[in-house]
């Protein structure tokens, strides 16, 4: 009688150590499971190539004035970045430039992009028409 209560506490103990053993492992696969999937693209293939779907230049408007949006011959969209500079893609009278750095728009404040009312402006900058 005084075997068997011992051998069941050592068994409960075993398991309980597995027990933590599983839950442990478990618990460090879940943090690496969570670093490496930082590291994983979003967007594309694994080479870099584009995934959506085209059948013209029209269907790949990423939306970005900083890229130059065209439906490759796979029919899949390629992006390329433009050249920095003043993006072609600019709203008139918004007081701002749109600039390209590194295929990113910003915006950049411009006072002289402003609305024209259409008035015709003399050679004093006044309106030669004043109503």
């Amino acid at each position: 009688m005084d075997g068997k209560p011992r051998a069941h506490t050592r068994g409960m103990r075993a398991r309980s150590r597995r027990l933590r053993l599983v839950h442990l492992v478990f618990a460090a696969f879940a943090v690496a499971l969570a670093f490496v999937g930082c590291g994983l693209q979003t967007h594309g293939t694994a080479d870099g190539k584009p995934t959506d779907a085209c059948l013209a230049d029209g269907d790949c408007d990423d939306g970005n004035g900083c890229t130059a949006d065209t439906c490759g011959s796979e029919g899949l969209c390629v992006h390329k970045p433009e050249p920095d500079g003043v993006s072609k893609a600019q709203v008139g009278g918004d007081c701002a430039t749109k600039v390209c750095k590194n295929a990113l728009e910003t915006s950049v404040a411009d006072a002289n992009d402003i609305l024209s009312d259409g008035e015709d402006l003399g050679a004093e900058g006044a309106d030669s028409d004043p109503v």
